[in-house]
């Protein structure tokens, strides 16, 4: 389920839309991904609707990994006609976390409260990306922690291979045309 609804949505809105979007004087997309792609890992991404075996977080990752791939791949395809970017909302206090699969999940969702920031705060990145100058093509804003942390571990070079791109895009495509 998360596949659908984090990457295959994602995937056939923005196809949908694609022809209005390009008819804008600058037309861009922004794919909300997260930091967690850098453990989404290894790609072509395997399990892809986690049926073998669903662990919450590891699913999670798999397609926010995806929606990186998805967002370098439309890049590519439109060129200079669009500017496609994904962008790292940050640890945002919404309902998700307090309506985990596990008490585990909930308990841990509680500890890291002081950590999170508030729903509003998280959307900045997509309001950023979707409306000022100087977001780049392909890139991954980051805010607060995870953008330290991303600058002492460079772990995305997953999501910068050409090949899982046009994977990840074929999958995507194969799926939303059944």
């Amino acid at each position: 389920m998360q596949f659908a609804t984090n990457v295959l949505g994602h995937f056939l809105l923005t196809g949908l839309l694609l022809p209005s979007i390009l008819l804008a004087a600058a037309p861009r997309v922004v794919t909300v991904a997260s930091y967690a792609h850098a453990n989404g890992g290894p790609v072509p991404i395997q399990d892809l609707n986690s049926e073998k075996s669903y662990k919450p977080v590891r699913a999670y990752s798999k397609t926010k990994l995806e929606n990186v791939l998805f967002a370098r791949e439309l890049q590519r395809r439109a060129g200079r006609r669009l500017l496609s970017t994904a962008c790292h909302p940050g640890y945002s206090r919404t309902n998700l976390q307090f309506h985990g699969e596990s008490f585990l999940m909930q308990i841990a969702a509680v500890i890291l409260l002081p950590f999170s920031q508030s729903s509003a705060k998280g959307a900045e990145p997509t309001l950023f990306c979707g409306n000022r100058t100087g977001c780049e093509a392909c890139g991954v804003l980051r805010t607060g922690w995870a953008f330290w942390f991303e600058r002492k571990r460079e772990r995305d070079t997953a999501g910068r291979r050409r090949s899982g791109c046009l994977i990840s895009w074929r999958i995507s495509l194969a799926s939303v045309t059944r």
